[in-house]
């Protein structure tokens, strides 16, 4: 009986997965224009979307990625800068840098 319970319980588990999964899609509402850039990494603070790039250093978006705004101040040269990575940490973004 338990055996039959867990293996209930696993299958529902993973057809709840499965639909989740499914439903799950990625949708394009805009180019982020960055020249030649790449976006090398995303991270998000409430509903605000910050991703590092190549060499067009931090863009913002407030608006689900309609709209990208760069946010580069403190970097010295953001064209020399590669932004290996972005976290979040007590309302400031905190990026890796080359």
């Amino acid at each position: 009986m338990k055996r039959h319970l867990l293996l209930f319980i696993y299958s529902f588990t993973i057809l709840i997965l499965y639909i989740t999964l499914i439903r799950a899609q990625w949708v394009q509402t805009t180019r982020l224009d960055t020249g030649t850039s790449f976006v090398t990494t995303f991270v998000t603070v409430d509903s605000t979307i910050f991703a590092g790039t190549q060499t067009s250093g931090v863009l913002r978006s407030a608006n689900d990625g309609a709209t990208w705004t760069p946010v580069n101040s403190g970097l010295p040269n953001v064209y020399t800068f590669y932004i290996y990575s972005l976290a979040a940490f007590n309302g400031s973004i905190l990026i890796g840098t080359n």
